[in-house]
């Protein structure tokens, strides 16, 4: 089964010269076609398709013939008009008639299921003709056809900065009618909707409605039923839905935060799990004396600098899987370096990350209270659990000295030797040198990754284990919603010997559309562990069966 087939339709009405046009787009199709997404395509018998004839995965459907539409049907008993303001050569009954039976046409190949497929898009054939970026066009169709879509998806872009005013002979441009996408039952009970509301949009108003227009009649008309999900979008960029839409909740059931130790003035925040054997491990706890309010703007309680404070602690696992804390202590900050004059933004070492290095446990972390320069910076030294304190430090330069900010170096070994993946977009790995009396990064590795949405926005979360497909780990990435910034959360699986990603999971969060960081993880034998800090605070402990999980090769 195919999770998505892609729908749209080639008709001289449209426009005469589109048979010409047609011929002059065949190559661009032709590697469309070469991706192996799903299409099912009407078409007007005169066009020639025999050359994609050797493409399986391409459906062309002759059986409807223009005038012999499902929209003239409907509408050929009806009196009505033109809207005042239309554009007579673009605007004509044939072509009106044309956009309307998008909906036979959605509804005619999800009723046929050529390909047994869960969803299906329909994508309007201008927008082959106008293709202004079409490597990025063709990386699109291959991105859906990929990934796993919501059982009760509907949606469609939408000009949301649009004030509504329903006028039947001026356009009403909130919808964009260019592309929809959906779940088959969902996207079947919609058609019905509008090809039932096209007919008493007529009925009503006396005037053909302009395609936008019957959108958001049918919409004010019907609210119960509607229930579809908008995007801002345009003809241009209709496929960049927002990943909110269609990445999953990984948790619905009500979990306590952790019970960890109280510092004063000071709350629990992300936690980082070194496992040292089957049933314990050591676990590194950042507490802050910041929160995130609900504009997601720092607030300090006393008007003091935002101050990271490290708790070691030693975890064991019971008979149910869940840790227990024990030895709990405050590591001291045993670092010598210069520190940033005059810094008033941050003090301690945030987001650390425990790993082991020639039998020592080691950390790597971000700071800007020990970058002298004002940057935030790498630091690494010695996690010292016995006697409480970061040691050795170290403070590491990145490949381009001008970078404003380090974060998520993810630290790798090989033959005792210490690498780090610095980004996931081309796949970089490096290993530090000594240049000029500093030890900075330099890139020693370097990998192109086929073309994805999220991969091109990876930041590194936890270290990576070695499982039977190879090393494990999580990634994250951010978007913008509604103003607010949101985590995504991706399993990855390395190759043992490369590095390079072999297998991504499909883009999760776990509470909610929010600020969740995560950069401890541990892998079980039937499930995977993950700390979770939502916006910075209350840290919570996840188990999650490794078959809630979709992967994808990459």
């Amino acid at each position: 089964m195919k999770s998505i087939t892609f729908v749209t339709s080639f008709y001289i009405v449209t426009n005469e010269k589109h048979k010409k046009d047609f011929d002059q787009i065949q190559c661009f199709l032709n590697r469309l076609f070469s991706t192996n997404c799903y299409f099912y395509i009407f078409v007007d018998p005169e066009f020639n398709v025999m050359s994609f004839s050797s493409f399986a995965n391409v459906y062309f459907d002759t059986t409807i013939t223009f005038p012999k539409f499902g929209s003239i049907e409907l509408v050929k008993q009806t009196n009505y008009r033109f809207p005042r303001t239309r554009n007579p050569m673009i605007e004509n009954q044939s072509n009106l008639m044309y956009q309307y039976n998008k909906y036979w046409f959605i509804e005619t190949a999800i009723l046929k299921n050529h390909w047994d497929s869960s969803h299906y898009a329909w994508i309007e054939s201008d927008i082959f003709y106008n293709v202004q970026n079409p490597m990025e066009l063709h990386n699109n169709f291959v991105f859906y056809s990929s990934i796993s879509l919501p059982k009760d998806l509907v949606i469609i872009p939408s000009n949301l900065s649009k004030k509504i005013v329903l006028d039947a002979d001026k356009r009403c441009s909130k919808y964009i009618t260019t592309f929809v996408l959906g779940a088959k039952g969902r996207l079947l009970i919609w058609t019905k909707l509008l090809q039932n509301g096209l007919e008493q949009y007529i009925k009503h108003n006396k005037i053909l409605p302009f395609p936008g227009n019957l959108l958001s009649w049918v919409e004010k008309n019907n609210s119960e039923e509607w229930n579809i999900q908008t995007y801002q979008g345009n003809n241009v960029n209709f496929f960049h839905i927002p990943f909110h839409l269609f990445c999953p909740l990984l948790v619905h059931e009500k979990i306590k935060k952790e019970r960890l130790p109280e510092i004063s003035g000071f709350y629990a925040s992300n936690t980082n799990f070194l496992q040292i054997s089957d049933n314990e491990g050591y676990m590194n706890i950042r507490y802050i004396n910041y929160y995130l309010g609900m504009k997601q703007t720092f607030f300090d309680k006393h008007k003091s600098i935002n101050t990271t404070k490290n708790l070691a602690s030693k975890v064991y696992f019971n008979k149910e899987g869940n840790p227990i804390y024990q030895q709990t202590k405050i590591m001291k900050e045993n670092i010598h370096l210069p520190r940033f004059e005059n810094n008033r933004i941050s003090l301690g070492v945030e987001d650390i990350r425990l790993f082991l290095w020639k039998g020592k446990i080691m950390y790597i972390g971000t700071t800007l209270e020990y970058s002298h320069f004002g940057k935030s910076r790498m630091i690494m030294g010695t996690w010292d659990f016995e006697n409480g304190a970061l040691n050795d430090a170290e403070l590491l330069h990145p490949p381009d000295l001008n970078s404003p900010c380090e974060k998520n170096w993810i630290p790798m070994i090989e033959n005792d030797e210490l690498w780090f993946i610095y980004k996931w977009w081309p796949f970089e790995v490096g290993q530090l040198e000594q240049i000029e009396g500093r030890n900075q990064l330099v890139i020693k590795k370097t990998h192109s990754l086929p073309p994805n949405r999220w991969m091109e926005r990876f930041r590194g979360s936890t270290c990576f284990h070695e499982e039977e497909r190879g090393l494990i780990g999580v990634v994250h990435f951010r978007e913008y919603v509604q103003q607010r910034v949101v985590y995504f959360h991706c399993l990855v699986v390395l190759d043992k010997t490369s590095w390079i990603p072999i297998y991504v999971s499909h883009p999760f969060c776990f509470f909610k559309y929010e600020i969740e960081y995560c950069i401890g993880f541990k892998e079980n034998i039937q499930d995977y562990s993950f700390w979770v800090s939502r916006n910075d605070r209350n840290p919570v402990y996840v188990i999650k069966n490794k078959e809630d999980f979709s992967w994808y090769n990459v």
